[in-house]
């Protein structure tokens, strides 16, 4: 957190520490596991309680839906990536330490507490809701855990085709449509691949393992 993060494109060393700290090690993971199953126990065991409070008290369920929204918006308002972005004019380790950590945890926060949200809605969760009940992301949700799996290489994948190149030496600044446009490519090119998983081995499985137990 003392380095700003872009260092990690010239250092390998950098990059090895900061993927090891921030992607693949356990404690950085489980907090989202940790919230996703508060959400399912606050859901499943206090949903109603919960409801009522949000219907008595429009403003609680404002504020919970807001404070949600707020966090995933700023766990991924800092171009890190851009060393020429004002985060990095007058380079602060604290609040570098506050971001890296809102990346991870702050964002999933907020995913827990919009998925809460969806599960319960009232007011204005109600259209995120119907967002989220759309049947065109049906298929998606049939893929998640393939994606889940195989998305990496396609972050790659996807990189080199919005950035138009392999040198990362050559990459000296990222904007946000960029870093959205991976996003975007990343998804579709592994959805077609989980596709193909889905159908070829996990649909098969799952059609074996339910057949067992009936």
């Amino acid at each position: 957190y003392e380095r700003q993060f872009f260092d990690a494109i010239s250092d390998k060393s950098h990059a090895k520490l900061l993927s090891q700290t921030l992607y693949y090690d356990f404690d950085m993971r489980i907090a989202s596991f940790i919230m996703g199953m508060l959400v399912a126990a606050l859901h499943h065991y206090h949903g109603t309680m919960i409801r009522t409070i949000f219907q008595r008290h429009p403003v609680i369920n404002f504020a919970v839906l807001a404070i949600g929204l707020a966090m995933i918006y700023f766990s991924v308002s800092v171009p890190f990536h851009n060393r020429h972005a004002e985060f990095y004019q007058d380079f602060s380790p604290f609040w570098n330490f506050i971001f890296l950590s809102l990346t991870r945890y702050g964002y999933s926060m907020g995913i827990a507490i919009l998925v809460f949200m969806v599960l319960n809605p009232y007011g204005l969760s109600k259209i995120f809701e119907r967002i989220f009940r759309a049947r065109i992301l049906y298929p998606f949700a049939q893929l998640i855990y393939p994606i889940y799996l195989f998305h990496f290489p396609f972050v790659v994948l996807a990189a080199v085709c919005v950035m138009g190149t392999t040198d990362r030496y050559a990459i000296t600044e990222v904007s946000v449509w960029q870093v959205f446009a991976v996003y975007v490519l990343t998804g579709l090119f592994t959805a077609m691949f989980a596709s193909v998983l889905h159908i070829l081995i996990e649909k098969p499985v799952i059609r074996v393992v339910d057949n067992r137990y009936k």
